[in-house]
């Protein structure tokens, strides 16, 4: 059996570590922001919204600057509009991706008339992932630099338990314990023996 001391011991220890476990964390996660089922289209370049001038065979594109369609409701036209905003993505690197095929691009201009997350690509780049006969495709693409959202866990902590002081009984035994008698030596009792004989002598001749 273990000592009660030792039991005691490793009940602390036992709530200590409990208590010391948070149920969460706060973590900052950063995830990588893809546009996927984007729409595709192609206009005519020449010098974009951020100030540089282009020609057809550039890989650019141009990135939707309010949404195109005019019958969302008011809660998603609030979240989506005008993802070129004031020119903040001029001139960064995106990467397209269209039935297998991948290429790079640049942001050079801004669509108005392109959903959220549509691009307008240069005729030349369009080219590359399809005919320009079929008018629209639908891919998914990326921002290179880095471009992120970052979304927090929230924090929730175990409190610490009250303290609290247990008394442990020991159990009571029904039984009374005999009392110990040490053990005679046998000279003692050769001597108690002599001195009740002689006692006995004593008495016979008086009597």
């Amino acid at each position: 059996m273990l000592p009660l001391t030792y039991l005691f011991v490793l009940a602390c220890a036992s709530a200590s570590a409990q208590a010391a476990i948070p149920r969460g964390s706060a973590t900052h996660v950063q995830i990588e922001k893809r546009f996927s089922n984007a729409r595709f289209t192609f206009f005519d370049t020449g010098l974009g919204a951020c100030g540089s001038t282009n020609v057809g065979s550039d890989f650019i594109v141009a990135l939707n600057s309010e949404v195109g369609d005019v019958h969302v409701s008011r809660q998603k036209l609030k979240s989506s509009q005008k993802q070129y905003g004031n020119g903040e993505h001029c001139y960064k690197m995106i990467e397209i991706t269209y039935k297998g095929k991948t290429k790079q691009a640049q942001i050079v201009d801004m669509c108005p008339g392109c959903g959220f997350g549509a691009l307008d690509f240069s005729t030349g780049l369009f080219d590359y992932f399809a005919s320009e006969d079929l008018g629209v495709i639908y891919g998914s693409w990326k921002f290179l630099d880095g471009t992120v959202t970052t979304t927090t866990q929230k924090t929730t902590t175990r409190p610490l338990p009250t303290r609290t002081t247990s008394h442990i009984q020991l159990p009571i035994s029904s039984t009374t314990p005999k009392p110990m008698v040490s053990p005679v030596a046998p000279a003692v009792l050769d001597d108690v023996r002599l001195a009740l004989s002689a006692l006995l002598g004593v008495v016979s001749i008086g009597a």
